[in-house]
């Protein structure tokens, strides 16, 4: 399983949508799976400079979230839950893999 991963997402899109740039990044970080460290699952770049908009944007995220009522926050809730139960088998896959262990 090669996992796909699409940058820092925040302000409602991902920062690297086209292609993960490596290059440029500060840092690298490189997650092998513990079960067969010759497996590569991904390699996520960290750009600095994406810092303080990233905190910006959660903090405006609050702030839209906490003025939700309780019903509006069920309704989103219920479609997280949904697209999850879509890809339960995709997402199972990946956490064993992650941590190492046979499903």
């Amino acid at each position: 399983m090669e996992m796909k991963l699409r940058g820092d997402y925040f302000r409602g899109e991902f920062s690297h949508h086209q292609k993960l740039d490596l290059a440029g990044a500060q840092e690298r970080i490189l997650k092998r799976c513990p079960g067969d460290l010759t497996h590569t699952l991904w390699e996520a770049p960290v750009f600095h400079a994406h810092v303080d908009a990233v905190i910006a944007s959660a903090q405006e995220g609050f702030e839209t979230w906490r003025k939700l009522s309780f019903e509006e926050r069920i309704g989103y809730l219920k479609k997280y839950q949904e697209a999850v139960r879509r890809r339960k088998d995709e997402i199972a896959l990946a956490l064993a893999l992650e941590v190492g262990k046979p499903l």
